[in-house]
């Protein structure tokens, strides 16, 4: 007979009434196990992704910042038009679908970003935004600034410093409320294409007529161009003061007015107009990819950088994460279905009447007495069956009689005749005659045959 214990998720049946069995039946279990799971899971990708999860609520101008002086309203215009825009968190360009040449833009936020302007790749299409604002936070609604005040703005001092450190020779300006009216007058410069490509094609210059933009920008930020021959291109001016100019054989733009990209300088129709213009205008100088931007958030810490877990969650290595999960899930469902009570250790030493017989068993053979037990288990055999035949009392002449007839009625071979003579063969020739196991298990089926 098997001592293992049936391995099964109930559990023992001893266990079945107790009053904790509810809380431990399977259903239980797998509930527990699948969330614990999903929770160590979500943790994981969480963490990972915490970068790109979190909200800019510093209000700075950023591509993520809701503030007036942020870029998020411009980025959701750009979408909302079709165009393809990309909030990158490294310098490292995005992975595309299919090869694209974006416009790359990077929106400053102090005056103290030389180092940043440095580390600036030099060959991409990029525009460079440059602070103007100061900002105060409010205490009340994270995420917005106040007001603007005069004395809140950068001074011109400190963004010629910012781009002289960066080998930029180009100096700011702020005009007064006093120097300038109600509505601006846009122009973008009719410049031929031909000056801003290696090929020696005619190109028609650019038609984007002069408008007006019907709000005024606080403290126009602008740069100072005295001499003609400035290694400088004029790309856009307002009210006759340039605000986006070009670095000569590069393909580096700067905007000193950021009031024409933020949330507030999009607040109308005009001003939204004027700029998505100005994306169209620097791709079509450049030869980009029309309606592809991305959207700088490195320089500013945001979005998240590389870690693990993104990488393993990503093309390429996405398919070997999800081979090894699928191997985890079917090495973790195989243990689970063998699942249940453990199997019961068998003690070093048999106990009650299994203990005495093997301990019996034991000493026969190593006293080697076990050929001599064989005329005994004979008779003993040879009493069951007179037992069973109802024959205890009789004389033994009837005994005899009563097994040959039965032995010759049911055609019964060897007869217990042929097996007491093999068992009473001797110490030396019984092994010889018939192997030991083999005379038991004749005794045995002779036992069957007379008691069926």
């Amino acid at each position: 007979m098997s001592r293992v214990i049936e391995n099964k998720l109930a559990g023992r049946e001893r266990h079945k009434n107790t009053t904790l069995t509810f809380l431990f039946n399977p259903k239980t279990i797998i509930s527990l196990v699948l969330i614990g799971i999903f929770s160590f899971a979500s943790l994981i990708a969480l963490s990972g992704y915490a970068g790109d999860l979190r909200k800019d609520r510093s209000g700075q101008p950023t591509a993520t910042s809701r503030s007036a002086v942020g870029y998020a309203g411009y980025v959701q215009l750009l979408k909302d038009m079709g165009y393809e825009v990309n909030l990158p968190a490294n310098l490292a360009a995005p992975k595309r679908l299919w090869e694209t040449r974006p416009l790359r833009i990077y929106s400053l936020t102090n005056s103290y970003q030389s180092e940043t302007l440095k580390k600036i790749p030099e060959k991409e299409a990029k525009l460079i935004i440059l602070p103007k604002w100061q900002i105060i936070t409010k205490a009340d609604k994270i995420g917005w600034v106040d007001t603007p005040l005069k004395n809140q703005t950068f001074t011109s001092d400190s963004l010629s410093e910012l781009l002289k450190d960066a080998d930029i020779n180009l100096s700011l300006e702020h005009a007064d409320k006093s120097e300038m009216g109600t509505d601006y007058a846009i122009t973008f410069a009719q410049l031929d294409l031909s000056d801003f490509t290696d090929t020696d094609e005619d190109y028609e210059p650019l038609n984007y007529d002069s408008f007006a933009i019907n709000s005024r920008i606080d403290y126009l930020q602008s740069f100072i161009i005295t001499d003609e021959n400035t290694p400088y291109d004029i790309i856009l001016t307002a009210d006759q003061r340039p605000v986006i100019i070009r670095l000569q054989d590069t393909q580096t733009y700067i905007l000193s007015e950021p009031d024409l990209l933020n949330t507030q300088g999009i607040s109308n129709q005009s001003r939204a107009r004027l700029a998505v213009n100005i994306l169209d205008v620097i791709a079509e100088y450049e030869n980009l990819t029309y309606g592809a931007v991305d959207f700088d958030l490195s320089i500013h810490g945001l979005g998240g950088g590389r870690n693990i877990i993104k990488l393993m969650t990503l093309p390429p290595f996405l398919a070997a994460t999800l081979c090894l999960l699928a191997a985890g899930g079917i090495v973790a469902w195989q243990a689970f279905s063998r699942f249940g009570d453990p199997l019961r250790r068998e003690p070093d030493f048999a106990q009650g009447p299994v203990s005495l017989a093997k301990s019996a068993a034991e000493f026969m053979s190593v006293a080697g007495r076990v050929q001599h037990m064989a005329p005994d288990y004979a008779q003993l055999t040879r009493q069951q069956v007179i037992r069973n035949m109802g024959l205890i009392g009789q004389s033994q002449d009837h005994i005899d009689r009563a097994i040959t007839a039965r032995e010759t009625q049911r055609k019964i071979n060897p007869t217990f005749s042929d097996l007491t003579v093999i068992s009473e063969s001797g110490t030396e020739n019984f092994p010889k005659t018939l192997d030991l196991i083999e005379h038991a298990r004749a005794m045995t089926r002779w036992k069957e045959e007379m008691m069926s």
